[in-house]
C-alpha cells in the first residue's frame, strides 16, 4: 500500500515499502532507536517516488 506524505510545494513524493518495513520503521524513530536524521532521510528517500 502506498501513501503520500504531506510535503510542502510541489515535492510531492510516494512512497512504497512492505507495510512490515513501514511500521518498523515508525515504531524504531518513535522509539528513539533511530536519533540519526541523516539514516532516517535515507530511508525515506530509498521507498520514495515521484507522484504521478
Amino acid at each position: 500500500m502506498d501513501s503520500l506524505p504531506d510535503i510542502p510545494g510541489d515535492r510531492r513524493a510516494w512512497i512504497r515499502a512492505p507495510q512490515d518495513d513501514r511500521f518498523e520503521f515508525v515504531i524504531q524513530v518513535a522509539a528513539g532507536m533511530m536519533p540519526d536524521l541523516e539514516k532516517i532521510a535515507e530511508r525515506l528517500s530509498a521507498w520514495s517516488y515521484p507522484e504521478g
